[in-house]
């Protein structure tokens, strides 16, 4: 890495001569070269950048990338130089896949350079800007199925066609293969317009260049973790459990409440919505100002009329441009004003989410450093877990023996065959009778389960807590054992035939077993699975 007035510049070779190489210029109006970190994950094939931007913005992570290309010879295999090329591919694409996977959602992720393929047309992950002729890689689904698995979208192939980056100097063929892919999150539509630069200067001495350069651009302004949500109200367990542990009169007023709410024969989400409604309407007075969601009424009515006026103004300069023209200067006055107005409010709303966000985080902060003091690290991991990204849930890869991934239909038949050898196994022998036809649980066992339930015990979010359950133990306990009893008498009735008959089998017969640690053809292991429909 060296710099010069204007520019940094990151160097990767291979250690081969003509062989490989990746140069990436930044400038210093972006970062600085204390803000950019780099390393070779392939050498002079792939490298990783992460940089910092002076101005504040979340760090980028830039994966710059030229894989092997299709017809090349490698010395080291002369006889099978095919597959050798084949395989090099694989693993540069595999390279890439747990590269994307490593890298953490909170930053913005962009990965350019010369992939050697050309996709095919994928709705929301490529356009249909690229070449007619049909691309002349085999495993350029490979690549493909990589975009679609981690979000990515090619944003240079959503302008006009062809969108040629490759000229063939012998034939005049034109392919499309150097990319510009960022995150669906990023993909606005200024991103999208990104294209190839036809007129460009280079190499004019023989004809030009074979490569066309493609310019693109990407927001700052994204932030993974932040999303608005409509504020619900939601019990904190500590909360109830200190308002009704001492006094049992506002014990008996919340099990009363809810013996008038509860329906005669309910579900278990209409009693989890009744035991919420039950206490909240058998609070006193001056204690249901409590239960209001976070933020002060003021607070929101503000930040509600600032973005309400904004809009408004929106829609009046929108209006203005659908009316016909009015050449005078009163009208020109009045678009302007208009416009300073709608400036003016976006800076002022912008300003006061940084500084909410701001906030928010010193406190975050606060309450880590504290937590970590006094040692308690649970405590620590909420604030951890309530600041980290949302993990995005990676779709299932499945590669044949030779490393190469399957297509939707080959996934399919080596589950099955992973199962059918699974469950045929002299190992997989009947432990257990399960009967779905007698009654399996009674008013008695549920309702001892419930009183012996912690009152801190945690919940989902939306859900009633633990603490209103047991306390209404006596009166949720019969009709709970007959909501789970009903459940599980109609699973072989709420089935399609054909699976219902295998069901029913099963539940005569056997418990399902567990897999049997063997060798699997797709060098994974996989464990059983229940279809719902």
């Amino acid at each position: 890495m060296w710099d010069d007035d204007h520019w940094c510049f990151v160097h990767h070779s291979s250690g081969a001569p003509k062989e490989a190489g990746l140069l990436t210029c930044i400038s210093k109006r972006l970062a600085t070269p204390e803000g950019i970190r780099h390393s070779s994950i392939i050498a002079g094939r792939l490298q990783h950048l992460r940089i910092t931007p002076k101005a504040g913005h979340q760090p980028i992570d830039l994966l710059h990338a030229y894989q092997f290309a299709w017809h090349h010879r490698k010395q080291d295999s002369k006889n099978d130089w095919w597959q050798d090329a084949m395989r090099r591919r694989a693993q540069f694409l595999q390279k890439l896949c747990s590269s994307v996977r490593s890298l953490p959602r909170r930053n913005l992720l962009c990965i350019t350079g010369d992939l050697n393929t050309q996709l095919a047309s994928c709705k929301g992950v490529v356009g249909l800007g690229i070449p007619s002729t049909p691309p002349p890689q085999q495993d350029g689904q490979d690549l493909l199925h990589t975009l679609c698995t981690y979000g990515l979208v090619a944003t240079n192939t959503f302008g006009q066609a062809p969108g040629a980056t490759f000229v063939n100097p012998a034939t005049n063929a034109q392919t499309l293969i150097d990319y510009i892919i960022l995150r669906g999150a990023h993909a606005d539509g200024t991103s999208l317009a990104s294209g190839p630069v036809q007129d460009w200067p280079v190499a004019m001495g023989r004809l030009g260049s074979r490569h066309i350069p493609v310019r693109g651009s990407f927001p700052f302004t994204w932030c993974p973790w932040v999303h608005s949500r409509s504020k619900q109200l939601t019990l904190k367990p500590r909360s109830v459990w200190e308002a009704v542990r001492n006094d049992p009169a506002r014990q008996q007023a919340f099990r009363d409440k809810l013996r008038v709410t509860l329906p005669q024969q309910p579900t278990i989400a209409d009693i989890d919505r009744c035991l919420t409604q039950a206490w909240i309407h058998s609070q006193p007075a001056g204690a249901r100002g409590t239960l209001a969601p976070a933020g002060t009424a003021a607070t929101v009515s503000a930040e509600a009329t600032a973005v309400r006026a904004l809009w408004q103004l929106r829609n009046e300069r929108d209006a203005l441009t659908h009316r016909p023209p009015v050449y005078c200067l009163r009208a020109a006055f009045a678009a302007w004003r208009l416009d300073h107005q709608i400036r003016a409010l976006e800076r002022k709303i912008v300003a006061e989410r940084r500084a909410r966000k701001k906030a928010f985080l010193l406190e975050q902060t606060a309450l880590a450093e504290r937590a970590a003091q006094q040692g308690q690290m649970s405590a620590l991991y909420r604030v951890v877990n309530r600041l980290a990204p949302r993990k995005v849930r990676a779709r299932l890869q499945i590669r044949d023996p030779e490393g190469n991934l399957q297509d939707p239909q080959a996934e399919c038949d080596t589950l099955l065959q992973y199962f059918r050898d699974l469950f045929a196994s002299s190992k997989a022998c009947p432990t257990q009778v399960f009967d779905c036809s007698v009654q399996l649980f009674d008013s008695s066992m549920c309702t001892a389960a419930l009183e012996s339930l912690s009152a801190l015990k945690a919940a989902h979010p939306s859900a009633s807590p633990g603490v209103l359950w047991k306390l209404a133990a006596q009166e949720v306990g019969p009709v709970l054992s007959d909501c789970l009893n009903a459940a599980f008498s109609n699973v072989p009735h709420m089935l399609p035939l054909p699976i219902r008959s295998m069901i029913a089998a099963g539940m005569r017969d056997a418990m399902i077993p567990e897999p049997i640690v063997q060798q699997v053809p797709t060098r994974q292991k996989y464990s059983p699975f229940m279809l719902t429909i």
